[in-house]
Order: C-alpha cells, then structure tokens, then sequence
C-alpha cells in the first residue's frame, strides 16, 4: 500500500518537473511592428477610402493572433508584447472604421498637426450649423421631423468627405483640415439627433 502511494507521488512530483516554469515561456512573437502607422497594421495602404469589411476580418484575425488571455500562463516579455500589440490593434481598428477619425490621421501622417485653439472661420457654414440646430430645438418630439433633419446632415457629412477626400489627394491641406472642421461639427449634431430619436422611442 505504501509502495503505491510513493509511486504516485513520484508521477506528480516528475511531471511538475516536466513542466516548463512559467518564466520561462516565451512563444509570442512579434507579429506587429509598433512602430507600424495603422494602416499597415490591417496591411493597407493610406486612403480615404478602405474595404470595411477587409478591416474588420483582418481585425478578426489580429485579435485572435495577439489577444492577451491567449498568453496568462506565460512570461511576462510575452504577455507585455501581447498587450501592445492587442492595444496597437484596438486603436487602429478604431479610428481607421470611422471616416471623421480616419480623416484626422491622414491629416497626422501628412505632418499637419492643428492647433487646439484653432477656431473655423466659415461664416456662411456657421450660420448653417445654427440653422440646423434651430431646427434640431423645434423637432425634438417629432420623429419624422428628425429623421428629415439627420437625412440632411448626413448628406451634407458625406459632402464633406468627398470634398475632404478631394483635398488629401491634391494635398491641398488648408482645404482637406476645413472639411475635417466641418465634419467635426456635422457628425457631433447627427449623434445629438441619434439620442434624441432613441429617447423619443424609450418613452
């Protein structure tokens, strides 16, 4: 009987030392360059205009390669170069899936840096934004009034962007940042006229 016991607990004993100690585990390698602009991180090229759905697979994939909890039992180079990299993936995929914050890293890559204080000087495109929000104040419990109200925003959002996307071509980047300015103000007033809308329906 003791003879068993010790035989067993000799087993235990031999495969823990068999197994490697978490120290010293180091299998993730690195499959992304931090110093990668995102675009290369999704292997595209810097555009105004990328395959979504290309994004979102290879994001997909990204994530599943480098994900964090793929490497808790491994060492800590391992599980540091994982966060990183899950954490470059994250915000490339981010800011390239939305066109207002894509356009602002074009604008970043191309070395053109805004001022904070900077304001738009744009009276004719001021006194639309006013108009729009006088009209975002008389149809707050009007459904149908904000949808006709977000269908004009939109439309005027994606001029915008063809304007925006016009400009980054030529690099006419006095012209390309105005559109940036003007797609800050019009995506802000369409989630506005979202909240309103889901509020209307929650009630």
């Amino acid at each position: 009987m003791n003879g068993a016991i010790t035989s067993r607990a000799e087993i235990l004993a031999t495969d823990k030392a068999a197994e490697p100690l978490h120290a010293d585990i180091c299998t993730l390698k690195p499959a992304l360059d931090l110093r990668d602009n995102y675009f290369s991180v999704f292997g595209m090229e810097p555009a105004c205009d990328i395959d979504l759905a290309q994004l979102s697979a290879t994001y997909r994939s990204l994530q599943q390669l480098v994900h964090p909890d793929r490497f808790t039992r491994e060492c800590d180079r391992t599980q540091r170069m994982a966060q990183q990299q899950a954490a470059l993936v994250n915000t490339a995929y981010n800011t390239l899936k939305l066109p207002l914050a894509r356009a602002q890293y074009l604008l970043e890559l191309a070395g053109q840096h805004r001022e904070p204080e900077t304001t738009l000087r744009d009276p004719a495109f001021l006194m639309e934004q006013m108009s729009l929000r006088e009209r975002l104040e008389e149809s707050a419990g009007n459904l149908a009034a904000l949808d006709a109200l977000l269908a004009d925003v939109t439309k005027a959002r994606d001029s915008y962007w063809r304007d925006f996307a016009a400009a980054w071509q030529s690099q006419d980047w006095q012209h390309a940042q105005l559109q940036v300015d003007k797609l800050q103000f019009a995506s802000k007033l369409a989630h506005e006229i979202d909240e309103r809308q889901a509020r209307l329906l929650d009630d």
